[in-house]
């Protein structure tokens, strides 16, 4: 069962992680660079992101998204950051009593390079420590074969598959 968690998400400004050059942090709209609003206009990148309006993605829509994160009580976009360069974001959200884990590696030169799996332990760990929570869950799409094999070597366990995977992972 859900409980309140242990910090206000809406003012969690703090970075998780910054080791060997790898960064996690709350993205910023100071974060926000050219580079990050073209790489999310690519349709082999956005095809999966859930949050992906039917119109085209603009540099509005971006700082929106990003925005109404900051200001969320119920979640936290992280920026992934290697070597000072912005790569993707992970984003956990309470809906209703769950916390869903997602994450997106927007660099096509650092994607399949394992970078999604170690976010994939150290944000539900993150969330395990400070947010009073037994699991957390994701939903993937089918056809999304790099995520999947994300979330799985990062320890999730398939919940169900049906339009969707559905992976759960829980606190040890």
């Amino acid at each position: 069962m859900f409980k309140k968690p242990f910090i206000d998400l809406q003012s969690f400004e703090k970075e998780i992680y910054q080791k060997n050059n790898l960064l996690i942090k709350p993205l910023k709209i100071k974060d926000i660079k050219k580079r990050y609003i073209q790489s999310l206009k690519d349709k082999e990148i956005n095809q999966y992101l859930i949050s992906k309006k039917k119109k085209k993605l603009n540099k509005n829509h971006i700082y929106k998204y990003v925005s109404e994160n900051n200001l969320s009580s119920s979640s936290i976009l992280f920026g992934i950051f290697f070597k000072k360069k912005h790569i993707g974001n992970c984003r956990i959200h309470f809906v209703k009593n769950e916390l869903f884990i997602g994450i997106a590696i927007f660099d096509k030169l650092k994607q399949r390079k394992g970078f999604g799996s170690k976010i994939l332990k150290i944000v539900p760990n993150f969330a395990f420590k400070n947010l009073n929570v037994n699991h957390i869950q994701a939903k993937i799409h089918n056809k999304n074969q790099n995520s999947i094999n994300a979330f799985i070597k990062a320890g999730f366990k398939i919940k169900y598959k049906k339009y969707t995977h559905c992976f759960v992972i829980k606190k040890k």
